[in-house]
């Protein structure tokens, strides 16, 4: 709720609290109060000057003057409608304000309260009750720890693995103690089908790129940058995903000569067989393949199963970046962003297939660096001075986190307030809040 004007019958911005002998570094959690409350700018980022009328009312009826606004960062949480009151002793939280933001509920017991998840069912914070005030910890940092190391947190983070896959790389690689079931996720049983009926080729390939699949998907919504479709190239050996947003099929034509002297000169290996559906876009390919001797092999129009590792690629390109919009919040025309991401994460996730290697390690004999992986859609703070125009321009801001950078070691963070995206390598992130969920105020 907006502060209020101070005309007659304001809905007044009240917070209703007792005195008592706390420290000035714990924030009280207030039942009373419609709004988070502190008395310094220290974690209040991006705060800009309260110029409204109102005036935030005690339970006595006294009033104190507001002076900022903004988001306040508390540890792993980023808290929005939070009033800064000079003249205020005692940092409030807002019980409503803190519940609705972070999707939670708070258990009050006689000495201590504790959040818990709605969606998780976990536990993410704790703490105590001191003269009958309920108080939050100055330093929740082990709790912060759990919280965004859990397995939830992991199965976000990995694009929403199955759960034998998930099982396997919690075992192989340490990431998060506890257990976790495909059937726990929301966005995985809303996204994902549970049958997937296009068996994997019986092609035998004996290294990188000697077969290449390719198939042409088509989003029923155009995406905010006017794509219709995405361009997929599988390599048969190791199963690894390159995925192309593009805006007409026919640019199919110009990308693959693009992309075949990209991985050609990178693994310094020649394509020899791709493999595609009957599709009309390929068909214009015929004078360019024949010049460079790859053969082209296609499935008859009315059977797609015969193209079954594109197939099963899109079905699992398709549910898992659905996945991520739906848990992220995200609307469906950042699907580019999704897709791109789901096959970042696919190509890293082990495959039974390839004994349970992931396509990553497979191609570039390396393992894959799971700890750089975070939460698609959370919100995150890139380092931006070097897009600065001026020298007083900010260092950072809000952004939401759309996806990792094709071509560099970064992070790519959406600025939903002007459309633009930043590439940085310098990134805070806050894993437990997605501002464009459903699930926010």
């Amino acid at each position: 709720m907006p502060p209020c004007s101070s005309s007659a019958n304001p809905r007044q911005v009240q917070v209703h609290t007792a005195t008592a002998d706390t420290s000035q570094n714990n924030f009280l959690v207030d039942s009373g109060a419609t709004h988070h409350v502190t008395n310094d700018l220290v974690n209040l980022v991006l705060h800009h000057p309260y110029m409204g009328p109102d005036s935030l009312f005690m339970g006595n009826g006294s009033g104190l003057n507001i002076t900022h606004s903004r988001t306040l960062l508390l540890n792993d949480l980023s808290l929005s409608n939070t009033l800064c009151v000079p003249s205020m002793q005692q940092k409030i939280l807002s019980v409503s304000q803190l519940t609705k933001q972070t999707n939670s509920a708070i258990v009050f017991l006689p000495n201590s309260f504790y959040v818990k998840n709605l969606q998780t069912g976990q536990i993410t914070h704790n703490g105590s009750c001191v003269d009958g005030l309920y108080l939050w910890p100055a330093n929740s940092s082990s709790v912060h720890s759990v919280r965004t190391d859990s397995s939830a947190s992991w199965h976000h983070r990995l694009g929403h693995p199955s759960s034998s896959i998930f099982t396997f790389i919690q075992q192989h690689f340490s990431l998060g103690s506890n257990k976790f079931q495909q059937s726990d996720c929301n966005s995985c049983q809303i996204n994902k089908s549970h049958k997937l009926p296009f068996n994997e080729s019986t092609l035998k390939s004996s290294y990188p790129l000697e077969i290449i699949f390719s198939d042409v998907w088509t989003s029923p919504v155009l995406s905010i940058d006017g794509l219709r479709y995405y361009c997929m190239f599988v390599d048969h050996f190791t199963r690894y995903i390159w995925l192309y947003p593009i805006k007409r099929k026919s640019d199919v034509q110009i990308l693959f000569p693009k992309f075949k002297s990209l991985v050609e000169n990178f693994f310094h290996r020649n394509i020899k067989i791709l493999y595609t559906d009957n599709g009309g876009e390929y068909i214009g390919l015929g004078p360019f393949l024949s010049t460079h001797g790859i053969s082209h092999h296609s499935t008859p129009p009315p059977t797609p199963k015969h193209n079954g590792i594109s197939e099963r690629r899109n079905r699992h390109i398709a549910e898992t970046g659905l996945s991520l919009l739906h848990h992220s919040g995200l609307p469906l025309t950042y699907w580019p962003h999704a897709m791109t991401t789901a096959a970042y994460l696919i190509n890293r996730l082990p495959k039974p297939i390839l004994g349970y290697q992931s396509p990553y390690s497979k191609l570039l004999k390396i393992s894959p660096d799971y700890h750089k992986l975070k939460c698609f859609g959370c919100l995150c703070f890139p380092w931006i001075k070097p897009y600065a125009n001026h020298k007083l321009a900010p260092k950072s801001v809000m952004c939401v986190f759309v996806g990792y950078s094709a071509d560099q070691h970064a992070y790519l963070c959406l600025d939903p307030t002007t459309g633009r995206i930043y590439t940085s390598r310098y990134v805070k992130f806050v894993e437990s809040e997605f501002p464009c969920s459903s699930l926010a105020p």
